[in-house]
């Protein structure tokens, strides 16, 4: 901690979580051979707190991330990743989060996808009744890559200390090609009842 900032650095050393695919080709048949390339990472985190609210970010930096390649094998690539955020509270039950986010792959050579995009989110929620009914608003968007975006809207009531009940209406949007477009035609209306003990 330094003059009110909360600073933390962060390396990782290890093997990435999702699996990639090699082709291999014995002459006879084509086989794929799942694997999960090493990986390194340096990040950086930050928060500050105002009257109010709290100011916040963080960003890692992935040389020689593996990536799937259009040729079937793994190529490797300088990889980016940062989001910067502020949340506030407004007359002590209105809530609001805004938050920025970018990945971008420095060295795109040949990767199946797009490793470039940036786009924003946003939460914002009020609460009735000694804080027992929740209404808000939930949503992300991505302003490059093409991947679409998505809102939710909803309902939450909480009974004591166990009980919640959730009512939620979620739309999406964006080309079918992109992450949260290919799902712009399952809007959904959806319910949860939960019971924590």
């Amino acid at each position: 901690r330094y003059a009110g900032w909360d600073l933390a650095l962060i390396f990782y050393n290890g093997y990435q979580n999702s699996p990639l695919y090699e082709q291999e080709d014995d002459g006879q048949q084509l086989m794929l051979r799942e694997v999960h390339p090493r990986m390194r990472a340096w990040g950086l985190t930050f928060a500050k707190g105002f009257p109010g609210g709290t100011l916040r970010g963080e960003g890692a930096w992935n040389p020689s991330l593996g990536k799937a390649a259009q040729s079937g094998g793994i190529i490797r690539a300088n990889h980016l990743e940062a989001v910067l955020g502020i949340d506030y509270t407004f007359l002590e039950n209105f809530y609001w989060n805004i938050q920025y986010f970018v990945s971008s792959m420095t060295e795109n050579r040949g990767a199946v996808a797009n490793p470039d995009y940036q786009g924003a989110t946003l939460s914002v929620s009020y609460k009735f009744f000694d804080d027992t009914l929740e209404l808000g608003l939930k949503g992300i968007i991505y302003t490059v890559g093409e991947q679409g975006g998505s809102a939710q809207l909803y309902a939450a009531y909480g009974v004591g200390d166990h009980w919640k009940a959730t009512l939620g209406l979620t739309f999406w949007g964006g080309p079918k090609s992109g992450t949260l477009g290919q799902y712009s035609d399952n809007d959904l209306l959806s319910f949860t009842l939960r019971y924590s003990f």
